[in-house]
């Protein structure tokens, strides 16, 4: 699963209607804010991206999601890793809710505890964690070009 959106490298849909623009002025996402999908048929549902090089047209989260701004800066990659890993997502399943369809609310996301080191060693874990990801995405983009 990707846990970074890279705005440079990821087709992202935008508005182009201007009037709808100022409607989402106070919910426009930053570098480093995180998306979590807050329901899903499975345990999907908390699942998350952390937002990295956005575009410069304005960016806002869509429908099912909560978008989340991190209080302090977390080293690049770090965070969106953390919050998906079964250390973070085991405190969200007691909090979830639903028999057909999963959801999480934000104050369930807010009831979590983060647990992070130093910026140093985040930044180290994001990059590692990263180019683990690159690499399976990468074996698995040769194994469907040779499966065809």
């Amino acid at each position: 699963m990707n846990t970074n959106i890279d705005g440079e490298r990821s087709d992202l849909p935008f508005i182009t209607d201007d009037t709808v623009l100022p409607k989402f002025a106070g919910s426009i996402l930053r570098e480093g804010d995180v998306i979590f999908a807050d329901t899903a048929e499975d345990e999907a549902a908390g699942k998350c991206v952390e937002l990295r090089k956005l575009p410069k047209e304005p960016t806002i989260s869509g429908l099912h999601t909560i978008p989340a701004r991190p209080r302090f800066f977390f080293g690049t990659g770090y965070l969106g890793h953390y919050l998906n890993s079964d250390a973070y997502h085991r405190q969200l399943l007691p909090l979830m809710q639903g028999i057909k369809v999963i959801s999480v609310s934000k104050a369930a996301l807010q009831d979590t505890q983060v647990r992070f080191p130093g910026l140093s060693e985040q930044a180290a874990i994001g990059a590692a964690l990263s180019e683990i990801d690159n690499l399976i995405t990468l074996h698995q983009r040769k194994r469907l070009w040779f499966a065809k």
